[in-house]
C-alpha cells in the first residue's frame, strides 16, 4: 500500500485508525467508485436517514484531515462492503466468523434450492447481494 507523503501515519500499533484514510481510498478504488459515487452510496442504507456522507467530508477522510465517527463508520462499512473492524484496524476482528460465513455459503451452494437461499441467510451472503445492487444503481446514475 502506497501512502501519500501528506498522509499522517504512525508505526504505533495503538493507533491503527491513522491509516483509515488509505483503507477508505483503497476500497473505493477497488469498487471502481468515484468519491461522488461513494457519497451517493452512503445515502442508500436505511440507517442513513436519506443523508449519507458529503463529498467534501469524504475527501477530508481520504486526505487524513478528519476521522469518521461511529455513524460514518456504519455508513462507510455498508457502502464499501467491509466491516467496521477492517476500516478501523486494517483486519477482521474474528477470522473464525469469516470462516463460518464461507462455510455457510458453501452449504447454501450444496443445497442449491431456492427455498434454502430464501430461508438460510449466513454471514455476508445477503449483504453482498444488497451491496452489489446498490453499487450498480449508483454507477448507473439512479437515485
Amino acid at each position: 500500500m502506497q501512502i501519500d507523503a501528506q498522509q499522517p501515519t504512525s508505526n504505533d500499533p495503538r493507533e491503527p485508525e491513522r491509516e483509515i484514510s488509505e483503507r477508505i481510498k483503497q476500497r473505493r478504488k477497488e469498487l471502481d467508485l468515484t468519491v461522488e459515487m461513494l457519497a451517493a452510496l452512503t445515502a442508500r442504507y436505511e440507517y442513513a436517514t436519506d443523508e449519507g456522507i458529503s463529498v467534501p467530508t469524504l475527501y477530508r477522510y481520504e486526505k487524513g484531515e478528519r476521522l469518521p465517527g461511529a455513524r460514518e463508520l456504519r455508513l462507510l462499512s455498508g457502502a464499501l462492503n467491509v466491516s467496521p473492524n477492517w476500516l478501523l484496524l486494517g483486519h477482521e476482528w474474528d477470522n473464525g466468523q469469516q470462516q463460518d460465513a464461507e462455510l455457510g455459503r458453501a452449504l447454501l451452494a450444496l443445497l442449491g434450492t431456492a427455498e434454502a437461499r430464501r430461508t438460510l441467510s449466513v454471514g455476508t451472503f445477503d449483504r453482498d447481494a444488497e451491496h452489489q445492487a446498490k453499487t450498480a444503481e449508483v454507477k448507473q446514475g439512479r437515485r
